[in-house]
């Protein structure tokens, strides 16, 4: 998916943001960035609420969290912890000084429900890189683990990914707080009720780990008590070394001219969101080759790179849920626009009206009129001049109804031509006796 931030530079050139997807096979990367997550908890029994994050790994989003345990507690991990040689602790390191949850029954005995909701779903696992959880000291009681994927649909026992038991006592060096001697207890997975299984005696170090193979929304540990005063204990941690790189570069008209130096590049989660790591979002500002790179990374199938230059955004889906991601490069696109001119063509169109010519015959005593008549020696008082066009008079020939359609009345003497056709006007001369 590709979400595209544009703005107009102007009306003359129009800048318009473009990417190009490219992966490269999964290279190797720097060693693996391993943490584990500090919590907060707050309230009174037997209503309790908190939170929860891995800090300095990116990819996996932090978490609340509710339980109705009796005195939960947020532990250091000075007394006991999970070494480097447990199987958990050679995914993420040692638990040594990072901190843990302790968890009990509820009121009355009666088994506790614990509840983490993550604000995001939960990265994937590639070989070392990915998150996990483990359960310790599940000895005189049981810890049932249900979860839901995004959108609520519960896992089945097998996306868990329940892992192995072990014993975080039978190790050197020995945490503190286990008792003397070799500890060999360990619980019993059962996934036909999703169930740890503790051996119904308090021993110490008896342990379990998972690593869910889908994307978590929520975690439920439903913690029951077997015999005495029992607790458990509850660690997050996740492990990073997958990276997402490339470049980015100028186009003009499809035509790649250059890298970009200076640009700013984040990483943002499928929801839009910045990816964090202690708190701070992930970014990157582009070198002179145009180059960029995101590492330290769990798996995540929606991870965006998301690129601000000037006043244009570009935003690029990277898939790293098998792997790291090399090559995503983004493409700044200018495009010339097209520049159209458009011609305006006037015609005129001459209509020539043919007129015909009417000849008014009068008697013998009539005087045609010539274009520059003379003037008689003496003059009468002239009569009225006589319309050649009264109204009414011409509707066969095509003229008007009206006399005053060509021009009005015509004044003896003074010639009338109309277009295609010759008038020719008469008056009357009053004679007078000598």
């Amino acid at each position: 998916m590709v979400r595209r931030g544009i703005r107009q530079a102007g009306v003359v050139l129009a800048v318009v943001a473009a990417m190009v997807l490219v992966v490269s096979p999964m290279v190797a990367v720097a060693a693996s960035v391993q943490a584990y997550a500090v919590w907060t908890v707050q309230g009174a029994n037997p209503s309790w609420n908190g939170t929860t994050a891995v800090a300095n790994v990116a990819g996996l989003p932090a978490a609340t969290f509710t339980t109705n345990s009796l005195t939960p507690e947020v532990v250091g991990g000075a007394s006991n912890w999970l070494g480097p040689s447990t199987p958990f602790g050679e995914v993420f390191g040692s638990s040594q000084n990072k901190q843990y949850l302790s968890v009990a029954n509820t009121t009355s005995q009666a088994p506790s429900t614990t509840t983490l909701t993550f604000a995001s779903p939960t990265p994937l696992q590639v070989a070392g890189s990915g998150w996990g959880f483990a359960l310790g000291d599940v000895d005189a009681d049981t810890v049932r683990v249900t979860a839901t994927a995004v959108g609520g649909g519960a896992l089945t026992a097998a996306q868990l990914g329940w892992q192995s038991s072990f014993n975080y006592c039978n190790v050197s060096p020995k945490p503190g707080g286990c008792p003397v001697g070799v500890s060999t207890d360990e619980p019993v997975w059962d996934p036909s009720t999703q169930t740890l299984v503790g051996n119904g005696s308090d021993t110490g170090g008896a342990a379990g780990w998972f690593r869910p193979t889908v994307a978590v929304e929520t975690l439920t540990l439903e913690f029951t008590r077997l015999t005495g005063f029992p607790n458990f204990q509850l660690w997050i941690a996740a492990a990073g070394d997958l990276q997402v790189a490339g470049t980015v570069v100028q186009s003009i008209d499809g035509t790649v001219t250059g890298p970009v130096a200076g640009a700013e590049v984040a990483l943002l989660d499928g929801q839009g969101d910045p990816v964090t790591v202690a708190g701070v979002p992930l970014t990157a500002t582009t070198g002179p080759d145009g180059t960029y790179v995101f590492d330290g990374l769990t798996p995540r199938a929606d991870y965006q790179v998301q690129v601000v230059r000037d006043t244009d955004t570009v935003t690029v889906d990277a898939d790293a849920s098998a792997g790291s991601v090399e090559g995503l490069t983004v493409v700044f696109n200018q495009v010339t626009p097209t520049t159209t001119t458009t011609s305006t063509s006037t015609s005129t169109t001459t209509t020539s009206t043919t007129i015909p010519t009417t000849t008014t015959t009068v008697p013998a005593t009539t005087t045609t009129v010539n274009p520059a008549p003379t003037t008689p020696t003496t003059a009468a008082p002239p009569r009225p001049a006589t319309s050649i066009v009264p109204a009414g008079a011409n509707h066969r020939s095509g003229l008007p109804a009206t006399g005053a359609g060509l021009g009005g009345l015509l004044a003896v003497g003074v010639p009338m031509v109309a277009t295609g056709a010759t008038l020719v006007a008469t008056a009357r001369r009053r004679h007078r006796s000598n």
